[in-house]
């Protein structure tokens, strides 16, 4: 289910030049899930450095983790309640790291990223770190493919890592749009 931006956020960006920009964004939501909890919570969604050169982007900061993110934009809306990926803890869509991404061309690209895995609203609270290889493929159009594979460290002795695997593929024209989507972790 989907619904427009249901949450009042500001965002604060710079263009320093042709490939260098900054961007902040200052987010408002509820720090319960419960439809009577009338309390708000501001926090910084994302605090970014952004270098662009030709094919290749690098991200660095409190930065978006494209987990889902080519879903959410495919579907241009925001989710009203979370995704599953989400709400299942496969990861979160903001977190405090470095991302690389390649264009190879027109129709696939390519994305890796380092995160500490706690997500936009906590401080580092172990040792481990979230790790992900995404793969971005538009054949024709209309046509969108994500390929996600992510691995997300152990961080007590005894414990082993984790593993999240995800697929979207997604129709768009302009009578329609048709999307599947395929979501799976192990060790949790």
């Amino acid at each position: 289910v989907v619904a427009k931006n249901l949450t009042p956020n500001t965002v604060y960006q710079y263009k320093v030049n042709n490939s260098l920009s900054v961007k902040a964004v200052m987010d408002i939501g509820s720090p319960n899930a419960t439809s009577n909890d009338y309390n708000r919570l501001a926090y910084i969604k994302y605090a970014q450095v952004t270098w662009k050169t030709g094919n290749f982007v690098f991200q660095g900061g409190l930065i978006p983790t494209l987990l889902f993110n080519m879903q959410e934009k495919f579907w241009g809306y925001r989710y009203i309640y979370k995704s599953f990926q989400d709400q299942y803890k496969f990861g979160s869509s903001a977190d405090l790291g470095l991302m690389v991404a390649y264009k190879f061309a027109d129709w696939v690209s390519a994305d890796v990223i380092m995160t500490n895995g706690e997500g936009y609203k906590k401080v580092q609270g172990d040792l481990g770190f979230q790790y992900g290889l995404g793969l971005t493929f538009m054949p024709v159009e209309g046509l969108s493919v994500r390929l996600y594979g992510g691995l997300n460290d152990a961080t007590v002795a005894d414990k082993v890592n984790v593993y999240n695997y995800a697929a979207f593929v997604g129709y768009k024209n302009k009578s329609f749009l048709l999307g599947g989507e395929f979501a799976m972790m192990q060790n949790s």
